[in-house]
């Protein structure tokens, strides 16, 4: 026999020992508890980000400043110019922290799967 996705559709039967047959409130029991743990997930992961940008901003603060420190006291343009860069990246993790912030925003009629997806 062959194993092609047509002839697995129909060769499945319902036994009456399925879940979503013989019980259908655990089969929504058990949706609602996939959807929590989803969402306990994203809640985690979106923790985790929100901390390591706001580490990585913390960090490229320090580097800008004593980028600023050796061009003042170098008179290097190129040092300058390092640290125009460090503040651009502070900027694009400034974005970022507000684009996190914004996808925590529950669903709404204009958004019916959340600002997050």
């Amino acid at each position: 026999p062959s194993l092609d996705a047509p002839s697995l559709l129909y060769q499945y039967k319902f036994k009456p020992s399925d879940s979503a047959l013989t019980d259908p409130q655990r089969h929504v029991d058990r949706r609602r508890a996939n959807k929590l743990k989803l969402r306990q997930q994203q809640d985690e992961s979106r923790g985790a980000a929100m901390k390591n940008v706001q580490r990585a901003l913390a960090g490229n603060f320090v580097i800008a400043s004593a980028k600023l420190l050796a061009a003042l006291s170098s008179g290097s343009s190129a040092m300058m110019s390092e640290f125009v860069h460090s503040v651009v990246d502070c900027g694009n993790q400034a974005l970022l922290l507000v684009g996190l912030s914004a996808s925590q925003n529950a669903p709404d009629r204009n958004h019916q799967y959340g600002y997050g997806k």
